[in-house]
């Protein structure tokens, strides 16, 4: 029975399926039936979307996509590639139980998505790789803590209360999600707390007393502490003991490593020029603008601003004049508001309606001689309860903006990066066209971009560019300044084929890389893997 073998292909960002459009990576395409070719050529039986026949219309069904072949938002945001790594991962393992061996080529941050679907980055991964992938042009999202100041004594407790730690190895944390101290200090007294609490009020609404409840022999306590201290010190003499051979049992730990070590599956292709990791690790990279010096207002300059803003806008609102008069008047029949309770305690009861009849008739006669101020006195606590809202409306936009303004930048960076709703923090981020030596316990391979082909897409990159500088000095002034011509050429220049980015596709160069690495053996990769280890001493980011 002839082996069931499959090539997915996962594109990148902005790289969506759209109907009348077939993409590069859509079965048929000029990349599928020159991959097919070479494939066929190195003797591997792989073909792409092979499995599409078989199964294609139900993997359709259960992803829930409008295409049979794999395919994902392309929207440049880590939760839209995460869950392109959890279809992906559904999707091989619907491949796997009916048989298919499969192999995977990723361009751009579809790279990424095969990246988390596999979780290479966690050193307590067990298992490796079971088909062989190509990763082209992807910047690599490497996630990395700082180092913390309390790092050293996490590590120092879990190894020392961690049972049989020296027997089956340190689980070593991931980059990115190292533990906190205060997190978890702050966990266990929260938790002792809660636990305190629901215990208290167990015991009460029981209807016992704490005291009951304990058992009270004290035959019963010396024997229970006794065989506590026995069994403990049994325990700590044995890890003294594990902690003392540890050496050796590491070197046992090494062995058993070293068997259990898998082929480099996993290469990578890439190139320095690459706009995509240019233009994204330039804006890692970048420093927000400074704030102006001086630029800053005060609070009093700020606070006399909405002042003035407040009486502009009740100026608009209510265009009358005697503003003071009205706010006298209003003045007036407030306290005369106020004061008829107090007359009324000084027992003066009989003058009251007196003085309030002189009250309403002053007011009357006002309202005759200046009906704008008594309008204004009358509506005083609306236009007042205005300007209240109004203050508060304006100081809450001024701490948004300030936030906004300390944040904008890393806001952008993150949309730019795609890395909107990560759990990682900015900080955590580095942009890499290859990962260190370390990443994936050693089991990936790393190749630069066909030269030849390199070559041909800076030049075809460098006469595009030409092309647009012509254009631009074709454009009358008017149409210079136009946003949306803007917009609509830098979005046709992002798309053009003549970039280093989209040449890994398109080139026979980089293809012929591609189905090299596809059907190679895992005998091919261990040697491979030796060969390399042979001639780079060291590894680095873009060196390896």
């Amino acid at each position: 029975m002839a082996t069931k073998e499959t090539v997915i292909i996962v594109h990148g960002t902005f790289a969506a399926p759209v109907e009348g459009k077939p993409g590069w990576y859509e079965p048929g395409s000029a990349f599928c039936r020159q991959l097919d070719e070479r494939l066929g050529a190195h003797g591997s039986q792989a073909r792409c979307w092979a499995h599409l026949e078989e199964c294609g219309e139900e993997l359709r069904r259960r992803a829930g996509r409008a295409t049979p072949h794999f395919s994902w938002s392309g929207r440049n945001s880590w939760t839209d590639r995460s869950a392109a790594a959890q279809q992906l991962l559904d999707e091989l393992d619907y491949l796997i139980d009916r048989g298919w061996k499969w192999k995977l080529v990723a361009h751009s941050h579809g790279g990424n998505a095969v990246l988390e679907a596999f979780d290479l980055d966690n050193p307590n991964r067990i298992g490796g790789l079971t088909g062989n992938c190509v990763l082209l042009g992807t910047p690599i999202l490497h996630f990395a803590s700082p180092p913390k100041m309390w790092s050293k004594l996490v590590e120092r407790l879990r190894i020392s209360t961690s049972p049989m730690v020296h027997f089956y190895g340190m689980r070593r944390s991931i980059p990115g999600r190292e533990p906190s101290l205060l997190r978890i200090v702050a966990a266990a007294v929260v938790s002792l707390l809660l636990w305190v609490l629901a215990a208290n009020y167990l015991v009460h609404l029981s209807g016992f007393e704490l005291g009951s409840l304990i058992y009270e022999s004290t035959r019963f306590w010396m024997a229970a502490i006794g065989a506590v201290a026995v069994l403990g010190a049994l325990y700590w003499g044995t890890r003294y003991v594990a902690a003392e051979a540890a050496p050796l049992l590491t070197g046992f730990q090494a062995i058993r490593e070293m068997v259990m070590s898998y082929p480099p599956r996993l290469l990578f292709i890439n190139s320095e020029r690459d706009e995509a990791y240019g233009f994204l690790a330039g804006v890692r990279a970048a420093e927000a603008w400074p704030e102006v010096p001086g630029a800053k207002n005060s609070g009093r300059q700020w606070f006399e601003i909405v002042v003035r803003q407040a009486r502009e806008k009740d100026v608009q609102r209510y265009p009358w004049d005697g503003r003071r008069l009205g706010l006298a008047i209003a003045g007036i029949v407030g306290a005369g508001l106020v004061m008829v309770p107090l007359l009324a305690s000084l027992d003066i009861s009989r003058s009251i309606p007196f003085i309030v009849s002189c009250l309403f008739i002053g007011v009357t006669l006002i309202a005759l001689i200046a009906p704008g101020p008594m309008f204004f006195a009358v509506a005083a606590p609306w236009r007042l309860t205005e300007a209240v809202f109004f203050f508060a409306y304006s100081l809450a936009r001024r701490l948004l903006s300030d936030y906004a303004r300390r944040h904008a930048w890393r806001t952008l960076q993150e949309l730019a990066l795609g890395v909107t709703g990560s759990p990682h923090p900015l900080g955590d981020v580095t942009i890499l066209r290859c990962p260190d030596r370390n990443f994936a316990r050693g089991e990936f391979l790393y190749e630069e971009l066909a030269k030849g082909a390199e070559d041909a897409a800076v030049a075809a990159r460098s006469h595009s560019l030409l092309a647009e500088f012509q254009w631009m000095q074709q454009q009358s002034d008017t149409d210079f300044w136009r946003l949306d011509q803007w917009r609509d050429r830098i979005g046709a220049l992002a798309a053009d084929p003549n970039l280093i980015h989209t040449v890994y596709y398109r080139h026979p160069d980089v293809i012929e890389q591609i189905a090299r690495h596809l059907a190679r053996s895992k005998e091919e990769l261990y040697a491979l893997r030796r060969d390399y280890e042979v001639r780079h001493s060291t590894v680095g980011d873009a060196t390896y």
